[in-house]
């Protein structure tokens, strides 16, 4: 079996709220709002593809593995679904 998780439409970004992540762009570390605890966030490329999940620590989340390029950082904790676009920059 083969597992996929894409973004498949506009409603599912229309109920994440934005959220600012910094620094952004970045090259790797960065910092969630103090009042969101989520435990995962979510990353997907430009086509709408998850391209990793990365456990939280604290109110840190590293993607300094991931390529150059633009992303769309997803997460979700009791309180609802945020949204970040983050420059991932090498």
């Amino acid at each position: 079996t083969v597992e996929t998780d894409c973004i498949t439409s506009t409603d599912d970004a229309q109920l994440a709220r934005p959220i600012m992540l910094f620094p952004n762009p970045t090259y790797g570390q960065l910092t969630l709002p103090v009042e969101i605890s989520a435990e995962e966030v979510k990353v997907y490329n430009g086509q709408g593809q998850l391209v990793a999940r990365h456990e939280t620590h604290g109110n840190t989340v590293d993607i300094g593995k991931l390529q150059a390029g633009i992303y769309f950082l997803k997460l979700q904790d009791k309180n609802g679904h945020y949204q970040a676009r983050i420059v991932k920059l090498d």
